[in-house]
């Protein structure tokens, strides 16, 4: 090794940092988020909309087939 790349004792290097200021920037609070109403409504509309979608769906395609409108009755001759 060079003379350079030996870290003499109780030097820091540039990106190193003490304990002090390691612990400083640990205990920094966290900012709140902010309330965002028209993000809600706008969320909550485009919910509804897709809601009512597989509703839709569900009721123009998978129940006829459930319940058919006209067949034979078992049975009758």
């Amino acid at each position: 090794m060079t003379k350079r790349a030996v870290k003499k004792p109780g030097q820091k290097t540039p990106g190193e940092k003490t304990s002090k200021e390691v612990e400083k920037a640990e205990l920094e609070p966290a900012r709140p988020l902010k309330p965002r109403g028209k993000l809600l409504v706008v969320l909550m509309v485009v919910f509804a909309i897709w809601l009512g979608a597989l509703l839709a769906l569900y009721f123009a395609k998978v129940y006829p087939l459930r319940h058919p409108a006209s067949g034979p009755v078992a049975g009758k001759s």
